[in-house]
């Protein structure tokens, strides 16, 4: 008796979760509501209603505007329980762009209408599949307990506990490929009023086009701008505290040549590599008139300084300049050129102005001539700008001029082939506020969500003069103690370098800004839906695509307004196999599973972000 009411609550169990789909489904048409009409992936879809006295017309009109990836499309009618039509359904294989096919519904009314009903779902197959389940399960549950065998009654529950598995997969989820727009519109039939829909389904096989790669960085590296005193401050422990900070590579430079190889001795020693400053005889060369230097001149010189640091394995680049005017290009093309033909094995360093810096700095009309001439007549190894956007309460951020300074740089990289570098906001000083780690982040992440393939940060160190000048909370101070950023940078690198490292070969083919009133008069692209990702709700976020279909969302809020408040977005059309990368293990692991992404009562995901949080996914196909 005991195994007969076992096998009884798991039929039980079988009939309720498979109608949990059903009832979720149910309440997704109540949030549809009113929409006559939408765009989606390139595909405008619209249904009109012409009422009557005894039927009513349902044109479905479907434009293909610009969708390269459309495939087979089917028009279902969704009407409401009582109403009838003599065709419900039309398929084509494709709509060409351009054209435009148009599907037409008569309805007419039955006995059983329910005046002012959303359109309900037509009968589900499900409900055949789980009524025979159901019976199969009590037929052969009753036989095996007459047998008394405790290993049938044992089979017969791993069954039962499998069979929800299967009815569930009788509805499913559409396949990632498939996506659907749906349409609502009121109609009347004499006095009633009622809701008429329609489902367009498309098979959607976007792939994202080749772009060029990006190159000139031999890897991902996080490093900073301005670091110890080799004088008096580089020493074991400093070594040691800027290895455990997370930094890759590090500056070095700037003084005599014997420090810089004690300090490249040291920074090995922690398996840190450097860039060291090219010293004074290239200085020279920049800063001197170089009208009539020849190449020959710049390469003598560099070879010279190649030739003193030929013992030391660890230095990674040379760092050639910061912030140069138009007006040096000429000489740096050739410095650029001398080290990639007489040390290619190592890259170049040259950090750019931001936006915000006047034409008299830049000597060019406008920022857009500074880029473009930076790019053609020196051809950097990648590209590298600074900018330092968060001020203090005092002053205005610079927000817009930020963005549009990620699009310029990123717009460069990708015209020319480069990778890009941004060096960010650390360091409280002058008009610049003492950042949250929220705000440092939220800079973090939007670099990455553009495609910036090596981040630094500005300043690691403090040396007594610029703390007599108000400049204070960089990693570390003038005595070698650790300021409160020095724990908020290390804890961004730890999930920083792992994530880096998985963005470096990719390269980003899409930005876009979903919400958020500072993109407005700003370069930046509004969100439409794109990619493997396609429709979302939610805004504040910045979403970028790459070449390998993954995508990367950020959370344009830097700061909640409550504590533990969070902002959401929803994926409307991936339905499952969602991925994340998890940076403490640094693999791809299933979004849902490890509690990333949850599921909202229409069984979309929903994931939450915290303030400058970002999270790169894919979906595992």
């Amino acid at each position: 008796m005991k195994a007969k009411k076992i096998v009884l609550f798991w039929c039980l169990i079988v009939c309720f979760a498979a109608l949990l789909p059903l009832n979720g489904a149910n309440a997704q048409d109540d949030d549809i509501g009113i929409r006559p009409a939408m765009t989606k992936d390139g595909i405008n879809a619209k249904i009109s209603i012409t009422s009557e006295t005894q039927a009513i017309k349902a044109t479905v009109t479907v434009t293909n505007l610009d969708c390269k990836f459309l495939g087979k499309v089917k028009c279902k009618l969704v009407l409401p329980e009582g109403m009838t039509s003599s065709v419900t359904e039309f398929d084509v294989d494709t709509i060409n762009i351009g054209e435009q096919k148009t599907f037409d519904f008569e309805i007419v009314k039955s006995n059983s209408l329910v005046p002012g009903g959303d359109a309900q779902n037509k009968f589900d197959v499900r409900y055949i599949v789980i009524a025979v389940c159901v019976l199969v399960v009590i037929a052969v549950g009753f036989v095996l307990v007459r047998k008394r065998k405790k290993n049938n009654i044992a089979m017969l529950l791993i069954g039962c506990v499998l069979l929800p598995y299967f009815a569930f997969n009788t509805q499913g989820y559409a396949d990632a490929a498939t996506r659907s727009i749906s349409l609502r519109q009121n109609a009347t039939m004499g006095e009633e009023a009622f809701r008429v829909g329609a489902e367009i389904e498309y098979e959607y096989d976007f792939k994202e086009e080749e772009v060029q790669k990006t190159s000139g960085m031999n890897g991902f590296q996080i490093t900073y701008f301005f670091g110890p005193n080799p004088e008096d401050s580089y020493n074991d422990e400093v070594a040691k505290a800027i290895a455990d900070c997370g930094f890759t590579v590090v500056p070095v430079g700037g003084w005599q040549q014997q420090n810089v190889k004690d300090i490249l001795t040291l920074m090995d020693k922690y398996g840190i590599k450097c860039n060291v400053w090219v010293g004074e005889s290239i200085n020279n060369l920049i800063t001197g008139d170089n009208s009539n230097i020849s190449q020959e001149e710049v390469d003598a010189v560099v070879q010279a300084l190649v030739d003193e640091y030929k013992d030391f394995d660890n230095i990674a680049g040379w760092d050639i300049w910061d912030e140069p005017d138009a007006d040096k290009f000429d000489i740096l093309h050739k410095i650029v050129s001398a080290f990639n033909r007489i040390d290619p094995e190592r890259e170049t360093f040259i950090d750019l102005f931001p936006n915000y810096a006047s034409p008299e700095q830049l000597r060019t009309p406008d920022y857009s001539v500074y880029l473009e001439r930076y790019m053609n007549e020196v051809d950097p190894d990648y590209i590298c700008f600074d900018f330092y956007h968060f001020k203090d309460e005092t002053n205005k951020d610079r927000i817009d001029d930020f963005f549009d300074n990620m699009e310029d740089v990123r717009n460069a990289g990708l015209k020319y082939g480069k990778d890009q570098m941004q060096i960010m906001l650390l360091t409280k000083h002058m008009s610049y506020g003492n950042i949250t780690p929220e705000q440092l982040r939220w800079e973090v992440n939007m670099a990455l969500v553009y495609g910036m393939k090596r981040i630094s940060y500005f300043t690691f160190w403090t040396d007594e003069n610029l703390e007599q000048g108000g400049w204070e909370n960089a990693c570390m101070n003038s005595k070698g103690e650790k300021n409160p950023h020095y724990y908020d940078v290390q804890a961004v690198n730890e999930w920083l370098y792992p994530l880096g490292n998985e963005l470096f070969g990719k390269t980003s083919t899409a930005v876009f800004h979903k919400g958020g009133a500072d993109t407005k008069g700003m370069t930046c692209a509004d969100y439409v839906p794109y990619g493997e990702l396609g429709l979302c709700t939610g805004n504040d976020f910045v979403i970028g695509f790459f070449d390998d279909e993954s995508f990367m969302i950020v959370n344009k809020q830097f700061y909640a307004e409550k504590e533990g408040e969070k902002n959401s977005i929803v994926f409307e059309d991936i339905n499952d196999n969602l991925e994340y990368f998890d940076t403490k293990t640094a693999t791809w692991r299933d979004a849902e599973e490890d509690s990333v992404a949850t599921r909202n009562d229409n069984g979309k995901y929903v994931i939450s972000f915290e303030a400058g949080q970002g999270i790169l996914f894919r979906v595992n196909e």
